[in-house]
């Protein structure tokens, strides 16, 4: 096997950074971060209380603070109402599941799509008839699970540039 330190890796145009590097910001806040995502040149991190922080590039609003800056290196709360239980990220856009099972959106996940959606500035709540229990982000999409206690059913929904598998639901026969 062989090992990271070891592997032959070239950097090129000294933009990328070839060893795993401490954030010490959650470390010097005494902040425990319990997960981690990222995105095109952005990260969210959930911490043990349910706060999601974001840093990173912002050039679609994918941090979620309504600033217009280009990138934040200093790690900066985003605000929801009720703790958070996981997060998940795309290209430009971050997710994140609520306690109560509400999702929220922003950023956008349509840049390099062919359709003109403007970018999402702040956590927007994406609305279901049952609560989300789960939740997951490609490049360009998004998909939930949600729950129905009354028929003890689990419902998946996709949205986004998820065209491939919308096609071959459509043509499937």
């Amino acid at each position: 096997m062989l090992k990271y330190n070891e592997a032959k890796i070239v950097n090129v145009d000294n933009k990328c950074q070839l060893t795993p590097k401490l954030i010490s910001y959650f470390d010097d806040h005494k902040i425990i971060v319990v997960n981690v995502v990222c995105g095109k040149d952005f990260t969210l991190a959930l911490d043990h209380i349910g706060e999601v922080y974001s840093f990173g590039q912002n050039k679609n609003q994918q941090l979620g603070q309504n600033i217009m800056t280009y990138y934040e290196t200093t790690p900066s709360i985003i605000k929801f109402e009720q703790p958070i239980i996981k997060i998940e990220c795309g290209w430009y856009h971050g997710l994140a599941l609520c306690k109560l099972g509400k999702v929220y959106m922003w950023g956008n996940p349509f840049v390099e799509q062919e359709y003109e959606i403007k970018n999402i500035p702040l956590p927007l709540e994406i609305e279901f008839k049952e609560p989300v229990i789960d939740i997951v982000s490609g490049f360009f999409h998004m998909g939930v699970i949600t729950f129905n206690s009354n028929s003890n059913m689990k419902s998946l929904y996709t949205w986004g540039g998820n065209q491939y598998v919308i096609n071959h639901l459509l043509t499937k026969s």
